[in-house]
């Protein structure tokens, strides 16, 4: 397994981003918002910045995380979504030698959802996933609460009914464990098969609800996470995505963290 981090996590700009990372001994990155934009987003005079950087620091950019599907299937720009969004995200992909694209699971509507919805949101899922393995790109579903990839169970439906090789889960037990479940083991027991990418970062019970922290503070059993993730034979990414601040400091301390662990 390789050390990542989502760059914005450490700084919206790049090449500080770039440079804590090196520090750090990172390599691995996954781009997401540069500046006040979100990728692909971005202007040609930004583009080529972002190429110079990633040549500079020789960094390896994992996945683009364009924000696909954070809207509802009610919402105007669903289909800007997966049509416009995706072929743009598609193109910058391959400029920049990246295969994998992160997106969500479409934002639930309490107010206008029925359950048996879900089938629209394979349906629409399938569509673009099949589109991106037109491209030789693989998708990276990511679960969140608010999102109809909530839980395990939700998640899997998702996963199962779409059932692509080029579809797969970008398991994140931080967003997992704000459904009130249990991440590890019971959520990832359910998931395992489909793990493609990892965000590592914790949660803690506060006031009712739940606020991020670091891996030290929070309640997920990521000793144990890590030690399944090696006896299941995963082998890819696992990014930082603290989600706290400072960001600088915070990320320093779950690279330790996670750092000791992968070692052990």
């Amino acid at each position: 397994m390789q050390i990542g981090v989502v760059t914005d996590e450490i700084s919206r700009d790049l090449e500080k981003a770039f440079q804590v990372g090196r520090e750090l001994g990172i390599k691995d990155y996954e781009l997401r918002r540069i500046g006040e934009k979100r990728v692909p987003n971005l202007s040609e005079e930004e583009l080529k910045q972002v190429e110079t950087l990633i040549a500079e620091y020789d960094a390896n950019i994992t996945a683009l995380s364009p924000g696909i599907f954070k809207v509802s299937l009610h919402d105007s720009q669903l289909e800007l979504h997966k049509g416009e969004l995706l072929e743009k995200t598609l193109s910058l992909g391959k400029r920049l030698g990246v295969n994998k694209i992160v997106i969500f699971g479409i934002k639930r509507d309490e107010q206008k959802d029925n359950p048996e919805d879900m089938e629209l949101v394979i349906k629409y899922i399938k569509e673009l996933v099949d589109r991106a393995q037109e491209e030789g790109f693989e998708i990276l579903l990511e679960n969140e609460p608010g999102w109809w990839a909530d839980t395990a169970e939700n998640t899997l439906r998702i996963l199962e009914g779409v059932n692509s090789p080029n579809f797969k889960l970008n398991w994140d037990p931080g967003n997992s464990i704000r459904t009130d479940v249990i991440p590890y083991p019971d959520e990832y027991e359910l998931l395992k098969d489909y793990v493609g990418n990892v965000h590592f970062k914790d949660a803690k019970r506060v006031d009712g609800g739940y606020e991020c922290c670091t891996i030290d503070e929070g309640e997920i059993d990521w000793a144990g996470q890590i030690e399944a993730l090696k006896a299941d034979g995963y082998q890819g990414n696992i990014s930082i995505e603290t989600h706290c601040k400072p960001r600088i400091e915070k990320t320093k301390i779950d690279f330790e963290i996670l750092n000791k662990l992968l070692n052990k």
